[in-house]
């Protein structure tokens, strides 16, 4: 995900941060339905990332739920 939206902003993915991306979002660039998606997203990954007592879902469904964002 942050590689696609690295591509989208144009900013290096290897630097990119959340913080880029909400920005962008921000901006207006799409929906605010859609912004909200990704946000959600991208705070999920990190909880599942960084907290060993997090709910923790399947890798597909977390793979879907990016293709989900992407498509629409």
């Amino acid at each position: 995900m942050k590689t696609f939206l690295a591509n989208k902003i144009g900013i290096d993915a290897a630097t990119i941060s959340k913080n880029d991306i909400i920005e962008w979002l921000d901006a207006g660039k799409i929906s605010l339905s859609t912004s909200m998606q990704v946000q959600n997203f991208i705070n999920n990954v990190e909880s599942y990332l960084y907290n060993p007592f997090a709910e923790k879902q399947p890798m597909y469904m977390v793979y879907q739920e990016a293709e989900d964002i992407v498509q629409n």
